[in-house]
């Protein structure tokens, strides 16, 4: 199961102050909860590195490595 207070998609961006806009925009007008995650994505290592930062946060808030797996899959 899946605990509600998980974010469902992560966005991401190299400004914070455009980042944390954007993810309080899209979590107050849709029931999608979003995780913002500073970065820059200009080669297939940054997007790694991005994943990789996403993968950490989530295992460091206790989500169940199963479903951190299959999320970062998707």
């Amino acid at each position: 199961m899946i605990n509600p207070r998980w974010p469902d998609r992560a966005i991401v961006a190299r400004r914070a102050d455009q980042l944390d806009r954007a993810a309080a925009e899209i979590t107050a007008h849709s029931r999608t909860r979003v995780l913002p995650v500073p970065g820059d994505l200009r080669s297939r290592d940054d997007v790694d590195e991005v994943l990789r930062e996403i993968r950490l946060a989530l295992l460091e808030a206790d989500v169940n490595f199963l479903v951190v797996k299959k999320m970062v899959a998707r």
